[in-house]
């Protein structure tokens, strides 16, 4: 099979919406061809903002799956999906696993694989309260971006581009505290029910790698490792996710 053999749904993590992909999904659409790349926000954020934001994962997964059954085209997909997305396409594997043919899961965790204190980095905790304190939208992402991205070109473009996002369509605090106690909550299914990558950003200063990489031991999966990049690794390293699906998907 290659990464040419599947739609593909994307799923970003807390407090993103989809637009925030950046360009990875164009990266993405130009080895898939004529296969749909299909992005949808988390409720609470980007086009769902005016949703609340559920406190289980498992009520994430309902409401995304609704979306998804309106909008995917014909033809099998799979799923690729970061931190707090790939919490819910784990979960949503558990619920419906036949929904998807392929799993990428990237820089995430949960809370039966590691104790607490590996499963987020304490300077991760601390980043919270940091973003929580900047007094504007432009502060807030440059924060952001600082912290999750560490070989990002063109970083302040990056940084405008997504303030305006969130001025046009703003996730409230609310559902931003409402996100990150899901996340929190999560316990990962005994078992997944198809192929499945792990993709790790070794310079991730939110989410300790070792909590993915204990997931990626739990289900005997396939784990793929960037040297430098970050927590939001396709807006750090996209080409270079994209190169290891199609290797993962040609063995």
């Amino acid at each position: 099979m290659s990464i040419k053999s599947y739609n593909w749904l994307l799923l970003r993590g807390l407090s993103t919406e989809k637009r925030q992909w950046g360009p990875f999904p164009e990266v993405l659409k130009s080895e898939v061809g004529d296969r749909d790349v299909l992005m949808i926000d988390l409720p609470g954020a980007g086009d769902n903002n005016s949703e609340h934001s559920p406190l289980s994962i498992e009520e994430y997964v309902y409401f995304l799956r609704e979306q998804f059954k309106k909008q995917k085209k014909e033809g099998p997909y799979a799923l690729m999906a970061i931190s707090m997305g790939a919490m819910i396409g784990m979960k949503w594997n558990e619920l419906f696993p036949d929904d998807f043919e392929k799993l990428v899961f990237m820089n995430t965790s949960a809370k039966d694989v590691v104790p607490m204190y590996k499963r987020v980095r304490p300077e991760g905790m601390l980043f919270f309260l940091d973003v929580f304190r900047k007094p504007s939208i432009e502060t807030q992402i440059e924060t952001v971006l600082n912290f999750t991205t560490n070989i990002l070109e063109n970083r302040e473009v990056f940084a405008k581009e997504f303030a305006n996002h969130y001025k046009e369509k703003p996730i409230s605090r609310k559902n931003q505290i409402r996100q990150l106690f899901a996340a929190s909550r999560f316990r990962s299914p005994s078992k997944l029910s198809k192929d499945t990558l792990f993709l790790i950003g070794e310079g991730d200063r939110l989410v300790n790698p070792e909590s993915t990489k204990a997931l990626r031991r739990k289900y005997n999966a396939e784990l793929f490792c960037h040297s430098t990049a970050g927590h939001d690794l396709t807006l750090d390293a996209g080409p270079w996710v994209v190169e290891s699906v199609k290797s993962w998907l040609a063995e």
